[in-house]
C-alpha cells in the first residue's frame, strides 16, 4: 500500500496503531520480535566475534542489521527509538 509522504508526519509513532503495524509488518516478511535472550545472544556474538577485529561503531551496527535479517530477526531499538513506554 502507497501511503502519500505528507501522511508520514502525522502517523502516530508512539500508539497502539504502530505496534500492530510493527506486528503486522513481522508477520508478512517472516520475522520475530527481537526478545532479551535474542539481545545477549548478539551482544556475546559481538562481543566474541566482531569487536574484536572492528571497532566502527557503523560498522558493527551494520553487521547487527545484516545478522537480524539472516535470522528472521528483527533488529533491537537503538535508545533513540525506544518508545517511553517499556
Amino acid at each position: 500500500m502507497r501511503v502519500p509522504a505528507e501522511e508520514w508526519g502525522a502517523y502516530d509513532w508512539s500508539g497502539r496503531a504502530i505496534k500492530r503495524h510493527r506486528m503486522e509488518v513481522r508477520a508478512a516478511f517472516g520475522f520475530r520480535e527481537c526478545t532479551q535472550e535474542d539481545q545477549v545472544q548478539l551482544a556475546q556474538w559481538l562481543a566474541a566475534e566482531l569487536c574484536p577485529v572492528e571497532l566502527n561503531r557503523d560498522r558493527l551496527a551494520e553487521a547487527v542489521v545484516a545478522r537480524c535479517r539472516k535470522d528472521r530477526l528483527e533488529p533491537p531499538a537503538t535508545a533513540t527509538h525506544r518508545s517511553a513506554t517499556p
